[in-house]
């Protein structure tokens, strides 16, 4: 049961994302980079030893939400380089 949930779970994000960015390939580089990225984060946060309090939650869920996707995509559709 739980698999069938996962999987209407990442079902709807990602149709979310592809009427949200109007793109079938975008919403494939959220849904892969953002869960990279926030494992990244927790780890820098336990060797840090700090403690995943509401601020750090807050703090990841913006850093690492959509909206840098809102200002890279717009920038590379147009010919510009990210970095």
């Amino acid at each position: 049961m739980a698999d069938i949930a996962m999987t209407l779970l990442l079902l709807t994000t990602y149709l979310f994302l592809v009427a949200q960015f109007e793109s079938l390939r975008d919403p494939v580089v959220v849904l892969v980079t953002v869960p990279m990225s926030l494992c990244g984060a927790l780890i820098f946060l336990a060797l840090d030893f700090a403690s995943l309090s509401l601020f750090s939650q807050v703090g990841l869920i913006s850093k690492h939400g959509i909206s840098s996707c809102r200002w890279c995509i717009p920038l590379l559709r147009s010919g510009g380089r990210v970095a």
